[in-house]
């Protein structure tokens, strides 16, 4: 799961160079500035390896209880409610109950929203632990090599969670490290943060349901 600003690796795979001088410097003294302030205040870190092959991890907490956001993220068919315009299509090709019920075994294939006139779609292999982790590894893909991470939660009590994300992920692009960096950078804080209000948003909806049920 990745967001889809990634696709525009690929777009400007085809034209790095123009974008591109030596080793590590940006055309534009402007465009560097910009993306170091932008990496500096992410949050996230974001360790490019290669041109497009990057791991990406953050921590957050989250005023919601962990078997709430397990619920939200164990349930694809709400990815475009969570998440809205990133996906056009999530269907789940395949689920199977393991462990009386507690690990769900799942192939998902996700198309993104196009960007930039391309769009993407891979296929997921899905396993996830009921209140605990919703983890991942690439099953099929044309746009990627690598595409293995994970949510993982840890209930801290009083309604909190402690919200782990961490993702590996290699492009079929050609574009310097900086500029992956650069892009993966604001991607995955917009996408946490989208998460995290969508799952606050509902749980404060929850809760006022509650209340009502009982007046």
């Amino acid at each position: 799961m990745i967001p889809r600003e990634a696709i525009s690796l690929v777009v400007l795979a085809m034209g790095a160079s123009h974008a591109y001088r030596g080793t590590h410097q940006f055309a534009s003294p402007r465009l560097a500035r910009s993306c170091g302030h932008t990496l500096a205040a992410s949050r996230v870190r974001v360790t490019a390896v290669m041109g497009s092959k990057a791991t990406v991890t953050r921590e957050m907490t989250v005023p919601v209880p962990a078997n709430e956001l397990y619920t939200m993220l164990a349930d694809f068919s709400r990815y475009k409610e969570i998440w809205p315009g990133e996906y056009k299509e999530i269907r789940v090709l395949h689920q199977r109950n393991k462990e009386r019920g507690r690990v769900d075994s799942s192939t998902v294939e996700f198309e993104h929203v196009p960007i930039l006139g391309y769009s993407m779609a891979y296929a997921l292999n899905v396993e996830s632990t009921l209140g605990r982790s919703v983890l991942w590894t690439l099953n099929s893909s044309s746009l990627i090599i690598a595409n293995k991470g994970g949510w993982q939660l840890r209930d801290l009590g009083n309604g909190t969670t402690r919200v782990i994300y961490g993702c590996d992920v290699e492009l079929r692009a050609s574009v310097p490290s900086f500029v992956t960096s650069f892009i993966l950078g604001q991607a995955f804080p917009k996408m946490l943060k989208t998460f995290s209000r969508s799952a606050e948003k509902e749980w404060q909806e929850i809760q006022r349901e509650r209340r009502g049920s009982f007046l």
